[in-house]
C-alpha cells in the first residue's frame, strides 16, 4: 500500500543502462545528467519484443521525470514478467493501459518496487476484467469499520480500494501493505484473468465467483503459493484445469464449479493435501478420476456432478477419511462405489450421490437415473 511496504523507494533517475536494448532508443529521451546513481539491479532477462511506436508516441510530451518513471517501470516489469512486457507495445492491451496509468501516478517515487509491481498487476486485472463497467454499487459500505474506501485506480493506497470483503475488518492488505485478499464477488467482472495475477504473490484469498469471466485459468496462478481459498465458480471460464494448481499447497477451498472447463482433472491436485472443499461440478470435464486425489485426507466436500467423467471411482478414495458430501451423478462412470465410502462404514459420510443405473451404489443416500 502507499507508504506501507517495507524497504526503500525505487530510484528512477537514470536507468538507461538497465533497460533492454530493444526499448532504450525509443524510451530514454532524457538528456539531463543524473542526480544520483541507480540502486536497481540489471534485468535478469532480455525481452525479445520488437519496438513499437505507440510507447514512443507517448513519450513525445513527457517531462524528464515521467521519462524516468517509464524506464523504471519497464525495468521492474522486465525482471518479473517477460510476457507482460511483450504486450506493452499495443495500446489496446490491458498491460499498456495499466502501464500508462501507473507512470502518471503522482506518488510513484515514494513506492517500493514491490508496491509498484502490486499496483501494476492490479491495474492490469482491472482493465482485463472490464473494470470501467464493474457494478460498483455492489461494493459494501465499509464505513462501519472505520475505512473510507476509494474507487479502483484512484491514486490512493491500493489497500483502500473497494472490494466485496466483509471479513477481516474489511481489510485486504496486511500491516506491510501486501495484498492478501482479492474479493470481487458478483460485481460484473467481464473478461479474462490476466497472467499478471501471478505477480500478486502475497494473496491468500481470491473470490471472483458469480461473474462473467471467460477465457482460461492462467498457468501463472501456480505462483500464488500462499493461496488458501480460490473461488472462480459461476463464471464462463473455458479450457483446461492447469496442472500448476498442484503447486498451491496451502489451498483449503478450490471452487471451480459452474464453468465450461473441458479438460481432464490433473493428478497434481492431489498435492493440495490441505483441501477441505473441492468443487468441479457443472463443467465439461472428461477422462478418469485421478487416484492421486486419495491424498486429500482432510477433504469434506467433493462435488463432481454434471460432467463427462468416465471410468470407475478409485478404491483408494476410501482413504478420504473426512469426506462428508460426495456427488458424482450425471457422469458416465461405471463399476461400483468403494465400500469404504459408504455411510455405514465411513464415519463422516452424510451425503453420497451417484448414477445408480450406471454404477453399483447400493449405499447411496440419493440415486439418479438417466
Amino acid at each position: 500500500g502507499e507508504g506501507a511496504s517495507a524497504g526503500t523507494s525505487s530510484d528512477f533517475t537514470d536507468l538507461s543502462g538497465s533497460i533492454p536494448p530493444a526499448f532504450a532508443p525509443s524510451l530514454f529521451i532524457s538528456t539531463s545528467s543524473p542526480t544520483s546513481e541507480p540502486n536497481m539491479a540489471s534485468p535478469t532477462m532480455t525481452p525479445t519484443v520488437q519496438s513499437n511506436s505507440t510507447i514512443e508516441d507517448d513519450e513525445e510530451e513527457d517531462s524528464d521525470a515521467i521519462a524516468g518513471v517509464r524506464l523504471n517501470l519497464l525495468t521492474i516489469i522486465s525482471n518479473q514478467s517477460s510476457s507482460s512486457l511483450a504486450s506493452l507495445g499495443d495500446s489496446r492491451t490491458p498491460q499498456h493501459q495499466a502501464y500508462d496509468w501507473i507512470v502518471h501516478d503522482p506518488n510513484y517515487t515514494s513506492y517500493t518496487e514491490q508496491t509498484i509491481l502490486q499496483r501494476y498487476a492490479l491495474a492490469v486485472f482491472y482493465y482485463s476484467t472490464g473494470g470501467p463497467d464493474w457494478k460498483t454499487e455492489n461494493f459494501p459500505d465499509t464505513s462501519g469499520f472505520g475505512l473510507e474506501n476509494s474507487p479502483w485506480l484512484s491514486y490512493t493506497d491500493e489497500c483502500l480500494w473497494e472490494s466485496t470483503n466483509r471479513g477481516s475488518s474489511a481489510r485486504i492488505c496486511d500491516d506491510d501493505g501486501n495484498l492478501f485478499a482479492l474479493r470481487l464477488r458478483n460485481i460484473g467482472l467481464n473478461g479474462t484473468l490476466p497472467e499478471e495475477i501471478g505477480l500478486l504473490t502475497s494473496l491468500r484469498i481470491i473470490f471472483a465467483n458469480d461473474n462473467n469471466l471467460i477465457g482460461s485459468i492462467p498457468a501463472e496462478i501456480g505462483r500464488l503459493t500462499k493461496l488458501e481459498k480460490l473461488r472462480l465458480d459461476y463464471n464462463q471460464i473455458e479450457g483446461k484445469l492447469p496442472s500448476e494448481l498442484g503447486s498451491l499447497l496451502e489451498l483449503t477451498v478450490l471452487g471451480l464449479g459452474s464453468n465450461k472447463l473441458s479438460s481432464t482433472i490433473p493428478s497434481e491436485i492431489g498435492n493440495c493435501d490441505k483441501l477441505v472443499s473441492l468443487g468441479l461440478q457443472n463443467n465439461e470435464l472428461v477422462g478418469n478420476l485421478p487416484e492421486e486425489l486419495s491424498n486429500l485426507r482432510w477433504l469434506e466436500n467433493l462435488s463432481m456432478e454434471h460432467n463427462f467423467l468416465s471410468g470407475t471411482v478409485p478404491w483408494d478414495w476410501s482413504e478420504m477419511y473426512r469426506l462428508q458430501f460426495f456427488s458424482i451423478h450425471m457422469n458416465s462412470l461405471t463399476g461400483e462405489i468403494p465400500q469404504g465410502l459408504c455411510p455405514r462404514w465411513h464415519v463422516y459420510m452424510e451425503d453420497l450421490k451417484a448414477d445408480c443405473d450406471k454404477i453399483d451404489c447400493w449405499c447411496c443416500t440419493e440415486c439418479f437415473y438417466s
